[in-house]
């Protein structure tokens, strides 16, 4: 469903562009002939009024043709992508969504699981030499699962399934891709699937 809304946010996006384009040719090619004109009326001194009237045309046509470039250059400019909140992988996926919406029981048995695995860990004080430290993590995946549920750019209202971390919590020591970096730049670099 985000995925069709972007879709159709792209092809407005491409329509807008090429109407735009359309009309900055022909706002370019007024411009043009208005000042071509401006220039020929300095060499007729009796048309004091033409010449005055020719140049604020000129200027408006300028003013016409910047808006219109800018216009142009935001309508070119890609939408927000829709990121998927589950990794690639369905195996992966398939893990996270158990994870985030596992049941009481499971819960309470994982975490007996990992109470037990650190109970064979080495004792610090037994093992001077020893040094256990976990990688700094820098994605909390639970957080970045329900924060990729909250954009509703594509949908009018969404229906967040939020995940909760319970007592063991997923990490990741990569961070996610950000918005500007996933995806084209330009709405012409979108094509179908």
């Amino acid at each position: 469903m985000r995925v069709e809304a972007h879709w159709r946010e792209v092809k407005r996006k491409q329509d807008l562009a090429k109407h735009l384009s359309g009309q900055l040719e022909v706002a370019k090619q007024r411009r043009e002939d208005l000042t071509r004109q401006s220039l020929q009326a300095v060499y007729h001194v009796s048309a004091q009024q033409t010449r005055d009237w020719l140049q604020s045309e000129v200027a408006s046509a300028r003013v016409e043709c910047t808006r219109l470039t800018n216009e142009l250059l935001a309508a070119v400019e890609a939408p927000l992508p829709v990121i998927q909140p589950l990794p690639r992988s369905e195996h992966a996926g398939l893990v996270w969504v158990f994870h985030m919406h596992m049941p009481s029981a499971f819960c309470r048995l994982s975490r007996a699981a990992f109470l037990a695995q650190q109970l064979l860990l080495p004792v610090p004080e037994h093992s001077k030499d020893l040094s256990i430290r976990a990688p700094s993590f820098r994605c909390h995946l639970v957080e970045h699962y329900n924060q990729q549920q909250r954009p509703c750019t594509y949908l009018a209202a969404p229906k967040p399934h939020p995940g909760s971390p319970g007592c063991v919590q997923l990490h990741s020591c990569s961070g996610p891709p950000g918005s500007k970096e996933v995806g084209p730049k330009h709405v012409d670099e979108f094509y179908t699937r």
